[in-house]
Protein backbone atom coordinates (compact mmCIF):
# COMPACT_ATOMS: atom_id res chain seq x y z
CA UNK A 1 0.00 0.00 0.00
CA UNK A 2 1.15 3.56 -0.60
CA UNK A 3 1.23 6.39 1.88
CA UNK A 4 -0.07 9.74 0.61
CA UNK A 5 1.83 12.27 2.65
CA UNK A 6 -0.01 15.40 1.54
CA UNK A 7 -3.55 14.09 1.56
CA UNK A 8 -4.13 12.16 4.77
CA UNK A 9 -7.05 13.75 6.55
CA UNK A 10 -7.56 16.52 4.01
CA UNK A 11 -11.24 17.30 3.53
CA UNK A 12 -12.62 20.06 1.36
CA UNK A 13 -15.47 22.12 2.84
CA UNK A 14 -18.83 21.59 1.16
CA UNK A 15 -19.58 25.25 0.79
CA UNK A 16 -16.53 25.83 -1.40
CA UNK A 17 -17.29 23.04 -3.80
CA UNK A 18 -21.01 22.62 -4.24
CA UNK A 19 -21.11 26.11 -5.68
CA UNK A 20 -19.31 24.91 -8.80
CA UNK A 21 -15.99 26.75 -8.40
CA UNK A 22 -14.17 24.32 -10.68
CA UNK A 23 -10.93 26.31 -11.04
CA UNK A 24 -10.61 26.51 -7.25
CA UNK A 25 -11.19 22.79 -7.05
CA UNK A 26 -8.56 22.11 -9.70
CA UNK A 27 -6.10 24.18 -7.69
CA UNK A 28 -6.75 21.95 -4.68
CA UNK A 29 -6.34 18.87 -6.86
CA UNK A 30 -2.97 20.11 -8.06
CA UNK A 31 -1.83 20.41 -4.46
CA UNK A 32 -2.92 16.86 -3.77
CA UNK A 33 -0.71 15.65 -6.59
CA UNK A 34 2.31 16.66 -4.53
CA UNK A 35 1.81 13.41 -2.62
CA UNK A 36 4.47 10.81 -3.38
CA UNK A 37 3.92 7.09 -3.06
CA UNK A 38 6.79 5.53 -1.14
CA UNK A 39 7.50 1.82 -1.35
CA UNK A 40 6.93 0.04 1.93
CA UNK A 41 9.17 -2.84 3.03
CA UNK A 42 6.92 -5.46 1.48
CA UNK A 43 6.03 -3.65 -1.73
CA UNK A 44 9.23 -3.18 -3.68
CA UNK A 45 11.00 -5.50 -6.11
CA UNK A 46 11.93 -8.75 -4.46
CA UNK A 47 15.62 -9.15 -3.82
CA UNK A 48 17.82 -10.71 -1.15
CA UNK A 49 19.68 -8.19 1.04
CA UNK A 50 23.31 -7.79 0.07
CA UNK A 51 26.01 -8.46 2.64
CA UNK A 52 28.94 -6.17 3.33
CA UNK A 53 32.52 -7.25 4.05
CA UNK A 54 31.79 -7.56 7.76
CA UNK A 55 28.93 -9.93 7.13
CA UNK A 56 26.20 -7.42 7.95
CA UNK A 57 23.06 -7.27 5.84
CA UNK A 58 22.87 -4.10 3.74
CA UNK A 59 19.37 -3.32 2.50
CA UNK A 60 17.74 -0.35 0.80
CA UNK A 61 15.14 -0.53 3.55
CA UNK A 62 17.80 0.56 6.03
CA UNK A 63 17.11 4.11 4.85
CA UNK A 64 13.30 3.92 5.14
CA UNK A 65 13.00 4.63 8.89
CA UNK A 66 14.61 8.05 9.69
CA UNK A 67 12.02 10.42 11.21
CA UNK A 68 12.73 13.42 8.97
CA UNK A 69 13.27 13.83 5.25
CA UNK A 70 16.71 15.34 5.78
CA UNK A 71 17.83 12.31 7.77
CA UNK A 72 16.18 9.95 5.29
CA UNK A 73 18.08 11.57 2.40
CA UNK A 74 21.33 11.25 4.34
CA UNK A 75 20.67 7.61 5.23
CA UNK A 76 19.62 6.68 1.70
CA UNK A 77 22.66 8.43 0.24
CA UNK A 78 24.96 6.44 2.53
CA UNK A 79 23.13 3.23 1.64
CA UNK A 80 23.35 3.96 -2.09
CA UNK A 81 27.04 4.81 -1.86
CA UNK A 82 27.84 1.68 0.14
CA UNK A 83 28.32 -0.23 -3.10
CA UNK A 84 26.77 -3.30 -1.51
CA UNK A 85 23.22 -3.21 -2.89
CA UNK A 86 21.66 -5.32 -5.59
CA UNK A 87 19.97 -3.46 -8.44
CA UNK A 88 16.57 -4.20 -6.90
CA UNK A 89 17.54 -2.70 -3.54
CA UNK A 90 19.23 0.24 -5.23
CA UNK A 91 15.97 0.98 -7.06
CA UNK A 92 14.10 1.00 -3.74
CA UNK A 93 16.70 3.29 -2.14
CA UNK A 94 16.59 5.77 -5.04
CA UNK A 95 12.78 5.74 -4.90
CA UNK A 96 12.79 6.42 -1.15
CA UNK A 97 15.29 9.27 -1.48
CA UNK A 98 13.41 10.71 -4.45
CA UNK A 99 10.19 10.74 -2.44
CA UNK A 100 11.95 12.69 0.30
CA UNK A 101 13.25 15.18 -2.29
CA UNK A 102 9.78 15.68 -3.75
CA UNK A 103 8.33 16.36 -0.30
CA UNK A 104 11.02 19.02 0.12
CA UNK A 105 10.03 20.61 -3.21
CA UNK A 106 13.24 19.56 -4.96
CA UNK A 107 11.57 18.19 -8.05
CA UNK A 108 14.67 18.10 -10.28
CA UNK A 109 16.60 15.97 -7.78
CA UNK A 110 13.53 13.79 -7.30
CA UNK A 111 13.19 13.19 -11.05
CA UNK A 112 16.85 12.18 -11.23
CA UNK A 113 16.40 9.62 -8.45
CA UNK A 114 13.18 8.20 -9.83
CA UNK A 115 14.74 7.93 -13.28
CA UNK A 116 17.66 5.99 -11.82
CA UNK A 117 15.26 3.69 -9.96
CA UNK A 118 13.44 3.03 -13.24
CA UNK A 119 16.72 2.38 -15.07
CA UNK A 120 17.73 -0.15 -12.41
CA UNK A 121 14.35 -1.88 -12.39
CA UNK A 122 12.00 -0.94 -15.26
CA UNK A 123 9.28 -3.18 -13.81
CA UNK A 124 9.10 -1.28 -10.50
CA UNK A 125 5.86 0.73 -10.67
CA UNK A 126 6.26 3.12 -7.76
CA UNK A 127 9.03 5.34 -9.17
CA UNK A 128 6.86 5.86 -12.25
CA UNK A 129 4.08 7.12 -9.97
CA UNK A 130 6.49 9.37 -8.11
CA UNK A 131 8.26 10.71 -11.19
CA UNK A 132 4.83 11.44 -12.64
CA UNK A 133 4.09 13.57 -9.56
CA UNK A 134 7.39 15.42 -9.94
CA UNK A 135 6.73 16.03 -13.64
CA UNK A 136 3.24 17.29 -12.84
CA UNK A 137 4.60 19.66 -10.21
CA UNK A 138 7.09 20.92 -12.81
CA UNK A 139 4.33 21.64 -15.34
CA UNK A 140 5.17 18.68 -17.58
CA UNK A 141 1.75 17.07 -17.70
CA UNK A 142 2.34 14.92 -20.78
CA UNK A 143 5.42 13.29 -19.25
CA UNK A 144 3.45 12.83 -16.03
CA UNK A 145 0.68 11.05 -17.92
CA UNK A 146 3.14 8.75 -19.68
CA UNK A 147 4.65 7.73 -16.34
CA UNK A 148 1.27 7.13 -14.74
CA UNK A 149 0.12 5.04 -17.68
CA UNK A 150 3.25 2.91 -17.28
CA UNK A 151 2.62 2.61 -13.55
CA UNK A 152 -0.96 1.44 -14.02
CA UNK A 153 0.17 -1.03 -16.68
CA UNK A 154 2.87 -2.47 -14.43
CA UNK A 155 0.75 -2.62 -11.27
CA UNK A 156 -2.97 -2.14 -11.93
CA UNK A 157 -3.74 -3.09 -8.31
CA UNK A 158 -1.85 -0.10 -6.87
CA UNK A 159 -4.46 2.52 -6.00
CA UNK A 160 -1.88 5.33 -6.14
CA UNK A 161 -1.44 5.09 -9.90
CA UNK A 162 -5.17 5.37 -10.51
CA UNK A 163 -5.56 8.12 -7.92
CA UNK A 164 -2.82 10.34 -9.35
CA UNK A 165 -3.82 9.71 -12.95
CA UNK A 166 -7.39 10.60 -12.00
CA UNK A 167 -6.19 13.92 -10.59
CA UNK A 168 -4.21 14.60 -13.76
CA UNK A 169 -7.26 13.89 -15.93
CA UNK A 170 -9.32 16.11 -13.65
CA UNK A 171 -6.80 18.92 -13.97
CA UNK A 172 -7.08 18.57 -17.76
CA UNK A 173 -10.87 18.74 -17.59
CA UNK A 174 -11.35 15.12 -18.69
CA UNK A 175 -13.96 14.26 -16.08
CA UNK A 176 -15.02 10.94 -17.59
CA UNK A 177 -11.54 9.44 -17.41
CA UNK A 178 -10.95 11.05 -14.04
CA UNK A 179 -14.05 9.35 -12.66
CA UNK A 180 -12.97 5.99 -14.07
CA UNK A 181 -9.62 6.21 -12.31
CA UNK A 182 -11.02 7.52 -9.04
CA UNK A 183 -13.67 4.81 -8.99
CA UNK A 184 -10.90 2.23 -9.38
CA UNK A 185 -8.75 3.93 -6.74
CA UNK A 186 -11.67 3.79 -4.30
CA UNK A 187 -12.35 0.14 -5.14
CA UNK A 188 -8.72 -0.69 -4.39
CA UNK A 189 -8.46 1.51 -1.30
CA UNK A 190 -11.89 2.40 0.07
CA UNK A 191 -10.44 4.10 3.15
CA UNK A 192 -8.69 6.97 1.30
CA UNK A 193 -10.65 10.18 2.01
CA UNK A 194 -8.77 12.14 -0.65
CA UNK A 195 -10.17 9.95 -3.43
CA UNK A 196 -13.72 10.64 -2.25
CA UNK A 197 -12.93 14.35 -2.04
CA UNK A 198 -11.73 14.60 -5.61
CA UNK A 199 -14.58 12.47 -6.90
CA UNK A 200 -16.99 14.70 -5.01
CA UNK A 201 -15.45 17.76 -6.64
CA UNK A 202 -15.97 16.21 -10.07
CA UNK A 203 -19.58 15.34 -9.30
CA UNK A 204 -20.06 18.92 -8.14
CA UNK A 205 -18.61 20.22 -11.41
CA UNK A 206 -21.04 17.93 -13.23
CA UNK A 207 -23.97 19.36 -11.21
CA UNK A 208 -24.56 16.04 -9.45
CA UNK A 209 -24.99 17.54 -5.98
CA UNK A 210 -26.37 14.36 -4.41
CA UNK A 211 -23.35 12.21 -5.30
CA UNK A 212 -20.98 15.06 -4.48
CA UNK A 213 -22.43 15.48 -1.00
CA UNK A 214 -22.32 11.73 -0.39
CA UNK A 215 -18.62 11.63 -1.29
CA UNK A 216 -17.77 14.65 0.86
CA UNK A 217 -19.59 13.09 3.81
CA UNK A 218 -17.73 9.80 3.33
CA UNK A 219 -14.43 11.70 3.21
CA UNK A 220 -15.28 13.45 6.47
CA UNK A 221 -16.18 10.17 8.14
CA UNK A 222 -12.95 8.54 7.03
CA UNK A 223 -10.91 11.51 8.23
CA UNK A 224 -12.46 11.68 11.69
Amino acid sequence: MCKFFAVTGAVFPHEHLLGGNVRLAIGFASLLFLAACVSQPDSGPTSQPSTDAAGQNVSALDCSTPPTDALLIEACTQTIESGQLSDGDLAIAYNLRGAAYIRQGQDALAIDDFSEAIRLNPEFAKPYINRGAAYFNSGQSQLALQDLENAVRLDPEDDAGHFNRGILYFDQGDYDRALEDLNEAIRLRPDNPAAYNIRGIIYSALDDAERARADFETAEQLSS
